[in-house]
């Protein structure tokens, strides 16, 4: 039997455990601390109902088994979007294998990084700034036409980005540049 008062303390103590979270917290967790016996299932209720009425910041994750349900605090995301702008911003480039390896999933990444700089380009397993790689290549590969010489594209492909990845970033993004400026005669 379970009373309106029972629902009410979870309810408080699950509060309580998530609103100064600073790290994802597992659920299972919040149960064991819950103690009085709550089931995972109604502290996946007890969040939910937190997380709609306003009452704490974050994403409740909870997939096939509930068992690894994870709720992450806003002030996380905020944490990883900036690590992941900054290193974004710096480098020209993210793979996705990075971002998974700092606990980032392919979806938050890309929405991330499109609020972040609209013009980001997404191909299969990386990110691409369009004002730093795609420049750096046009000038390299442009420069070996004007002067009938050899350019080793390898060296401009970032560590860890598939070549699948640099050659369509080439093709569909580079090549067309390139005979955008052969038709205007620069």
């Amino acid at each position: 039997l379970i009373t309106d008062d029972y629902g009410e303390i979870v309810l408080d103590k699950v509060k309580k455990i998530l609103q100064d979270a600073k790290e994802p917290v597992k659920v299972t967790a919040v149960g064991k601390e819950v103690q009085f016996g709550a089931a995972v299932t109604e502290i996946i209720k007890k969040i939910e109902l937190l997380l709609e009425g306003g009452n704490l910041n974050g994403t409740l994750h909870t997939g096939q088994n509930i068992f690894s349900a994870l709720y992450t605090p806003s002030v996380h995301e905020q944490k990883q979007a900036k690590l992941m702008t900054t290193f974004f911003d710096s480098n020209g480039f993210i793979t996705l294998l990075k971002a998974s390896q700092t606990g980032i999933s392919k979806k938050t990444l890309e929405k991330c990084l499109t609020q972040h700089n609209p013009q980001a380009i997404l191909l299969n397993e990386s990110i691409f700034h369009p004002d730093i790689i795609i420049i750096a290549l046009q000038i390299d590969i442009d420069e070996s036409i004007h002067s009938e010489s050899f350019v080793d594209l390898s060296s401009h492909f970032p560590d860890g980005v598939p070549e699948s990845d640099m050659r369509i970033l080439i093709e569909e993004y580079v090549f067309p540049l390139l005979n955008e400026g052969a038709m205007s005669g620069s």
